[in-house]
């Protein structure tokens, strides 16, 4: 069994690595962390990091937090679908 240290920091490098968009957003809708692949959603929705979400993005989000389950949810960029 791998020891717990070495599983959490491969963990955290999870988000990263994964092909899909990551956000980590605070329940006021402040951005927090995003991975590379979700790095257009916050370009087509003119935000960065540090900046709240668009507030029908943001609106979801906290719908999300409150009911404590996830949502999964198709968003349009450019010409691709992303969920």
């Amino acid at each position: 069994m791998e020891p717990y240290g070495k599983m959490k920091a491969r963990m955290e490098h999870f988000p990263a690595k994964n092909p899909n968009p990551v956000l980590s957003v605070e329940k006021d809708g402040t951005v927090l962390y995003s991975n590379e692949a979700a790095k257009p959603l916050l370009i087509e929705w003119g935000v960065e990091i540090g900046e709240k979400l668009p507030s029908r993005i943001g609106d979801i989000v906290e719908g999300v937090l409150c009911r404590n389950r996830p949502e999964k949810m198709e968003i349009k960029v450019g010409k691709k679908y992303t969920w």
